[in-house]
């Protein structure tokens, strides 16, 4: 058997057709398991580059774990490399890759190609501050090895995720290609990063207008088109342009790529911004729409690969929203447990864990709509009941950040005061990292229950906090710069100490150094922060510029003129009334004009010495005053005694 297998690879040709590649690893994988014992570079080499080839890494892995020679593992380490990252073995990576770096003998050609595949690594992982670092290094020491153009992109794509997660804008290396979309559409992330919505839409457009000069097939330029599309959509609905943005989506959905990803992140976005999911009835038609077409479970097991940190932590957190709107997520969901929450959450991102304590507690999106006060009751007790530990803290936030959410609306935030009060003592005094989300809820609480002398006594012990502080990370700074302006609109000296410490931890801040300085030199001119818009258009009422139709003239000849009615004065101008004291009012005046004891009818709806008026009177009344059985009776003897006088009238003018 042996000696056939040997046979079989020898005559084995390494093919490009992807038909072939599983002939080849069958071959291979046979004569290096059964002839070699795992031990054969060539054998090997065919079996990793067909099982890439066929996007096998789960098998490849397994094969990788069977080859007992480190030096067999190293020979082929960018290969190896390439498979740990994309089974996310990101541990086994980082051992490789020092190993390699250890050696004399490496050649720089396989340190550079794991460089490459360890920067991917940490982007996806969103560990963007160590990509940005490695890949800077890449192109300081880029001799013409790799393709330049590559090597720019993917700085530019680094930086823009680094300045969208910490806010820390990093300036790049490269110099901007304004004839390369690819490098253009980066900037354009840049630019949007920092707040310049305007100048990235331009970017976009420039982008596809380059792409537009390529010469691309039909698909192609499909797929090249499609992220700069999205992104301009993204742009107009954060900017509030909802119609422009579903316009664009509707158009690329028509599309139908192949690409399960590409679909993946359309469709996504079309019901984000679809707002089908937003239903104040409890109706749950629309979510069970979506997560049908969104597909979740299914399409991110197929696409977590490809997809980078953020991505993939939006379709997650997208996923576990649709199962709680439709009852189906469980504690026990796979997406709960096994994500990584305390990453998440040490970002200062609490939305999956919020799901989490909302499941515990039995709290559907039905009870949040319809009975708030008794989930504000609920989460009040789950927080209050248990001794807060390190274990717990965190899933106690996430509760107390939902009852704040809950007592904003109904304006009574007793609970929720009593339980970010108890949550901030336990951060102060036991936890060594603050959680600026936290105290600064409790800041914007106590300035709206106008708790000024709480307010003092906090202000107090996060500038003692400061003072103590040897670090501060990028999010503790931007915290306590907000409290410094905080302090600084009330007039209270305190900024000034706050504002000195920020100083010595970070000497470049501008608007800091402004305010110690008591100076606006530093500051940005004004027409960076002015809009393009020309100042007549701004100005321009908005009715004038909506077009009038014009009547026609056989249509205002033949319509009727109508006079205008003026109602007579109820009194003149030289009446004057009587004082109250001596105005004699009716005292039956409220009652209906039949039921009055002064009535007189008129002679033709006289009624004498008939039962059936008295009879409709008395049902009338009955209905209309049930507590006055006398007035019939009233009305009754006025009517006849009118009569009587009539008669007599009568005999007067015979005589």
């Amino acid at each position: 058997m042996s000696t056939s297998i040997a046979q079989a690879f020898k005559k084995l040709n390494v093919s490009s057709v992807s038909e072939d590649h599983v002939n080849i690893f069958e071959v291979s994988y046979q004569y290096l398991s059964n002839v070699k014992k795992f031990n054969d570079v060539k054998s090997f080499n065919n079996c990793l580059v067909a099982l890439i080839n066929l996007d096998k890494y789960d098998k490849a892995l397994e094969l990788i774990k069977k080859v007992k020679s480190e030096e067999l593992i190293q020979q082929f380490s960018i290969e190896v490399g390439y498979i740990y990252y994309k089974t996310k073995q990101s541990q086994l990576l980082q051992e490789l890759y020092q190993r390699i770096l250890s050696r004399d003998s490496t050649s720089k050609f396989m340190i550079r190609g794991l460089k490459h595949i360890v920067a991917q690594d940490y982007y996806q992982k969103g560990e963007d501050k160590q990509a940005l670092e490695l890949y800077q290094d890449l192109i300081k020491e880029n001799d013409e090895i790799d393709n330049s153009l590559d090597l720019y992109t993917n700085e530019l794509a680094i930086i823009s995720q680094l300045n969208f997660s910490s806010h820390e804008l990093k300036e790049p290396l490269s110099s901007t290609d304004e004839q390369n979309h690819d490098l253009v559409f980066n900037q354009a992330l840049i630019s949007l990063s920092e707040n310049k919505a305007t100048l990235a839409l331009s970017q976009l457009d420039k982008a596809l207008e380059l792409l537009g000069y390529l010469k691309l097939d039909d698909e192609s330029y499909q797929i090249e088109k499609c992220p700069i599309v999205l992104f301009k959509a993204y742009i107009y609905q954060t900017e509030g342009q909802k119609e422009e943005a579903l316009k664009l989506l509707e158009d690329l959905k028509l599309n139908k790529f192949n690409d399960i990803m590409i679909n993946l992140i359309i469709n996504n976005n079309y019901y984000a911004i679809n707002e089908v999911l937003v239903d104040q009835t409890g109706s749950d038609r629309n979510v069970n729409l979506a997560q049908r077409v969104l597909n979740y479970q299914q399409n991110l097991a197929i696409t977590a690969r490809k997809l980078n940190h953020g991505q993939y932590t939006t379709l997650i957190q997208n996923n576990i929203l649709l199962k709680y709107l439709t009852n189906s997520l469980t504690v026990k969901s796979n997406q709960l447990s096994s994500f990584n929450l305390s990453k998440l959450v040490s970002k200062g991102n609490f939305s999956l864990l919020s799901f989490k304590v909302l499941i515990k507690l039995g709290i559907t999106n039905e009870d949040l709509i319809s009975s708030p006060r008794v989930v504000s009751k609920k989460l009040f007790k789950a927080i209050n009941k248990s001794e807060i530990t390190e274990a717990n803290f965190n899933e106690l936030v996430a509760c107390a950040l939902i009852l704040l959410s809950i007592d904003s609306v109904s304006g009574n935030y007793n609970r929720s005061v009593i339980s970010l009060e108890k949550l901030t003592e336990f951060n102060f005094k036991q936890l060594s990292k603050l959680l600026p989300g936290l105290i600064g809820s409790l800041v914007n609480l106590y300035e709206t229950v106008d708790a000024t002398e709480k307010l003092n006594k906090l202000y107090n012990t996060l500038i003692q906090t400061l003072d103590n502080a040897s670090s501060l990370s990028h999010v503790d700074f931007n915290f306590f710069k907000v409290i410094g302006f905080k302090l600084l609109i009330v007039n209270d000296e305190r900024y000034n100490t706050v504002f000195t410490k920020l100083n010595q931890a970070n000497s470049e801040d501008v608007l800091i150094k402004n305010v110690l300085h008591n100076s606006s030199e530093h500051l940005l001119p004004v027409e960076t922060l002015v809009s393009s818009v020309d100042d007549d258009i701004v100005n321009t009422d908005i009715d004038s510029l909506i077009p009038v139709s014009q009547v026609s003239k056989s249509s205002s000849s033949s319509s009727k003129v109508e006079k205008k009615r003026t109602k007579k004065a109820r009194f003149g101008p030289s009446k004057v009334l009587k004082p109250a004291d001596q105005i004699n009012l009716d005292q039956e005046r409220w009652l209906p004009l039949k039921l009055r004891s002064n009535y007189k009818p008129k002679k033709s709806k006289k009624k004498v010495s008939t039962h059936q008026g008295a009879i409709e009177s008395a049902g009338a009344s009955q209905v209309s005053t049930p507590s006055s059985t006398p007035a019939p009776t009233m009305s009754n003897e006025s009517s006849a005694g009118s009569s009587k006088k009539a008669n007599k009238k009568k005999k007067k003018g015979k005589k």
